[in-house]
């Protein structure tokens, strides 16, 4: 028990240094990501899926205050939200012999979004409320002028070491989880392959950084195939979704997109899975 512990300590200090070069980048650009969502045009839905799948927890949560702002389109949250990989690329890039697993789950999830937003405007072009406004742009990802020290160095590295903690403690969880109960599990999965889909979607839907996490660590672990994966971190924004129901004025748009989302994410997953296997 002691070993599997230290092991998953192990894994959660290399994805540690993965995350934090990754926020350290994305520190000197968070503000350019902001204006570029915000400018509302044909491009839109292309921008903001291509933006998502840095993989930053807070691109999703740009979109979902720029698109209660008005600012972007349905389409262009659909987009993001789908193309979104939050914590869980670190985590397959910090496994090297998933690195074709994970350019293929990008490749997939990006064309997929860009082709699901596009046709959302399209269908809800009369109901679509965005704007070309940029004015009063609020977004958690804005680098303030501070100390470029705390801006460029303290805030990725704490961010980091909040998102390592529930790595780690997954991590470890996980381990247990297995070490008792990996046969039982393995057996429940293989028993249920054919709803593995719907578990991962439903994982996915917890309004939380953690539940990206879980899923690549099932899919590491063997649990899920390719399209569960894929179902589970298409439909998966960190606190996004808290932040777009957070409008009751748009509850009834904010629930189009999560249908959107969900409906287009298990029929993306269960193809994959008919492909190559569930």
């Amino acid at each position: 028990m002691f070993n599997i512990l230290v092991e998953a300590l192990i894994d959660s200090l290399k994805i540690l240094a993965i995350l934090f070069v990754f926020h350290l980048v994305l520190s000197f650009f968070g503000e350019k990501i902001n204006l570029f969502l915000s400018n509302n045009n044909k491009k839109g839905p292309l921008i903001g899926a291509s933006i998502a799948t840095i993989p930053e927890c807070g691109i999703p949560t740009i979109g979902a205050e720029l698109y209660n702002k008005q600012k972007i389109s349905i389409g262009t949250i659909v987009a993001i939200i789908i193309s979104c990989n939050d914590e869980a690329l670190p985590i397959l890039l910090s496994n090297y012999e998933h690195l074709l697993d994970s350019l293929i789950i990008i490749s997939i999830k990006l064309v997929y979004a860009i082709i699901i937003g596009y046709l959302v405007d399209f269908l809800f072009r009369k109901t679509n409320r965005a704007t070309l406004s940029e004015d009063n742009i609020i977004s958690p990802l804005v680098v303030e002028k501070e100390t470029k020290f705390h801006n460029h160095f303290i805030h990725p590295l704490i961010h980091s070491l909040k998102i390592f903690i529930y790595i780690l403690v997954i991590n470890s969880l996980f381990a247990i989880f297995f070490f008792y109960f990996e046969d039982s599990f393995i057996n429940f999965l293989a028993a249920n392959k054919y709803l593995t889909n719907l578990y991962t979607l439903g994982i996915g839907l917890i309004p939380n950084c953690a539940s990206s996490i879980i899923i690549v660590k099932l899919f590491l672990n063997g649990s899920i195939n390719l399209g569960s994966i894929v179902t589970g971190l298409s439909v998966n924004a960190g606190i996004s979704y808290l932040i777009l129901f957070g409008q009751k004025k748009y509850f009834k748009k904010s629930l189009l997109v999560l249908g959107v989302v969900v409906v287009s994410s298990l029929i993306l997953g269960y193809l994959i899975s008919f492909i190559v296997g569930f």
